[in-house]
């Protein structure tokens, strides 16, 4: 059985809300939305793949796979976004 604090080194960490875990911090940064004091939330799975991000090989979410160009840029908060859901994410 893993343990929280098992894999995170270095820029690893884990949300305290979804419980997701990120390769670095600013994977953790993006999967946030919302204003800060008012709407800020996790986004879904579902939500975080249609902005680009991916899980690795070792289940961390990151921004992009390496040698991926810039195809899809970070959302802008003032963009609304469809809710979508995922209910499983291989690899997680």
């Amino acid at each position: 059985m893993q343990t929280i604090s098992q894999g995170l080194t270095g820029d690893r960490c884990e949300c305290g809300g979804c419980h997701q875990r990120f390769n670095s911090a600013s994977a953790f940064d993006l999967h946030r939305a919302g204003k800060a004091g008012v709407d800020r939330h996790c986004r879904e799975p579902g939500e975080m793949l249609a902005i680009g991000m991916t899980v690795n090989a070792q289940g961390f979410w990151i921004e992009r796979r390496r040698g991926e160009r810039h195809q899809k840029r970070r959302p802008r908060e003032q963009e609304t976004r469809s809710p979508q859901t995922l209910t499983h994410v291989t690899g997680l």
